[in-house]
């Protein structure tokens, strides 16, 4: 009996601790996010892989009203530790994939983070996320472009790391920002802005604490020269006719 991509996904990011013990790519992430959204007000947000709401749940509060989908209950459960008591009335959570998500209102922003490299369909992900966008929405996707001379690199280490860690037991989605761009445009969503940082060399990881991970790609995504040679990158589309 074959398992799907996102069966195996969810045993991995189920495991909870395991996966946030490192947290510095999704702190960069949420700064990213923050600084390109700015304030938000009276805004619906549903985030996909919404993983423990670091990046969606910064933007809580009276007016704004969040969905966190996640496939893994676990992960669900740290986030709603996250959600504040005064804000709680405009947060659900919903455990789904992307794919399985029933289409019942259309949002303002839509939010995929660390997404598309665990789901079954790339394409079919962008049509169910562009979809559920309001004209003139907001749709942001994180990618690692694996056309990069150091993402091909990395995905060779790294490929060999889950096979002695078993951290992963299944191919990551592969894909360039090029490729998705292209996609995207099939949906009625256009880049309008994309952010490149993350410059992390094979065995880097295991070298350094998390604390000075973090402070090592922040410096990365504010310098030019480094954050043109980054491997992963968040583009932000918009919704169009």
């Amino acid at each position: 009996m074959n398992t799907s991509k996102i069966d195996k996904a969810y045993t991995h990011f189920n495991n909870v601790d395991r996966y946030l013990r490192q947290k510095f790519d999704i702190r960069v992430r949420a700064e990213i996010v923050k600084e390109l959204m700015g304030k938000l007000e009276n805004i619906d947000i549903i985030d996909f892989g919404c993983g423990d709401g670091s990046i969606s749940l910064q933007f809580q509060s009276l007016t704004n009203h969040i969905t966190l989908v996640d496939i893994s209950e676990n992960m669900l459960e740290r986030a709603s530790l996250n959600i504040r008591p005064e804000y709680a009335h405009n947060i659900k959570t919903i455990k789904s994939d992307v794919l399985s998500f029933e289409l019942s209102k259309k949002y303002d922003v839509v939010m995929g983070l660390g997404l598309i490299a665990h789901v079954d369909s790339i394409p079919q992900t962008l049509k169910v996320m562009a979809g559920l966008l309001k004209e003139n929405g907001v749709c942001l996707v994180q990618l690692t472009d694996r056309t990069k001379i150091v993402s091909r690199l990395l995905n060779v280490y790294n490929n060999m790391l889950d096979k002695v860690s078993g951290q992963f037991d299944y191919n990551r989605n592969r894909i360039s920002v090029f490729q998705l761009n292209g996609l995207a445009k099939k949906h009625g969503l256009y880049c309008i802005f994309q952010q490149q940082y993350s410059l992390v060399f094979p065995g880097f990881i295991g070298l350094m604490s998390d604390k000075l991970l973090y402070r090592y790609h922040s410096f990365v995504r504010k310098n030019a020269v480094l954050s043109s040679m980054g491997t992963d990158f968040i583009l932000c589309f918009r919704k169009r006719k």
